[in-house]
C-alpha cells in the first residue's frame, strides 16, 4: 500500500562545495603573482608611452609652429632644479628665453601622473628644448623607474636631430638598453 518514493538530489552537498572553493583558492594563489606582475608592466608601459607621445607633439609643436618648445618640470616660471620626479610641462616659449612667461608663452601640457615611479634624465639636464627646426637641444635618455621593481626600468631616447625611441631588451637578459649594438647600455635606476 504505501509506495517508496525516491528522491533525486539536486544541488551540490556541502563537501563537494568546500572541495571546489579549495580547488579554485589554489588556482587563483597560482594566478595571482603573474597577473600582479602583468599589471606592474602594463602601468609602466602606460607612463613611457605617455612621454613618448608628448615628446613626439613637443617637437611637432616647435616645427609647426617655427619656435623653440620646452619641456621640464616647471616651477612658477623658471625649470626646477630638483629633476623631473613630479612630471613635466611643455610650453611654446615664444621669446626663447627658456623660462615660462605667462603673459606671452603658452603652456602646451601638462603631465603630473607619475605616482607610480620616477622620471629622469641622462645627462642631469632641467629641459630639453626642441628648437625650430626640430632638433633637440641634446642628446638625452628619459628614464621611468618603478616603485615597485627597478627591474622594469624603461626610457626614451632622443638624438640630436630629436626623434625619440623607446628602449627595448636588445640581448635577451629581461632588462632594456638604450642601444643595439652596445649590450653594457642597460637603463638603471638609482
Amino acid at each position: 500500500m504505501f509506495k517508496k518514493m525516491c528522491y533525486r538530489q539536486k544541488g551540490f552537498g556541502l563537501i563537494e562545495l568546500m572541495v571546489t572553493i579549495a580547488i579554485v583558492g589554489i588556482i587563483m594563489s597560482l594566478a595571482l603573482p603573474s597577473l600582479s606582475a602583468t599589471y606592474v608592466q602594463s602601468r609602466i608601459n602606460s607612463n613611457i608611452f605617455n612621454l613618448s607621445k608628448d615628446l613626439v607633439y613637443a617637437r611637432s609643436m616647435a616645427v609647426s609652429n617655427q619656435l623653440p618648445v620646452v619641456i621640464c618640470n616647471l616651477g612658477t616660471t623658471t625649470c626646477n632644479e630638483d629633476g623631473w620626479a613630479n612630471g613635466y610641462t611643455i610650453f611654446l616659449d615664444i621669446n626663447g628665453n627658456g623660462q615660462f612667461d605667462s603673459a606671452n608663452d603658452t603652456k602646451l601640457r601638462v603631465n603630473a601622473d607619475f605616482d607610480y615611479g620616477t622620471l629622469s634624465i641622462s645627462n642631469g639636464a632641467d629641459e630639453l628644448i626642441y628648437s625650430a627646426n626640430g632638433r633637440a637641444s641634446a642628446t638625452v635618455t628619459f628614464t621611468f623607474c618603478p616603485f615597485v621593481e627597478t627591474n622594469f626600468a624603461r626610457g626614451v631616447v632622443i638624438n640630436a636631430m630629436g626623434r625619440s625611441k623607446l628602449t627595448q631588451d636588445y640581448d635577451g637578459d629581461g632588462l632594456d638598453e638604450t642601444s643595439p649594438s652596445d649590450n653594457n647600455s642597460h637603463l638603471t635606476c638609482s
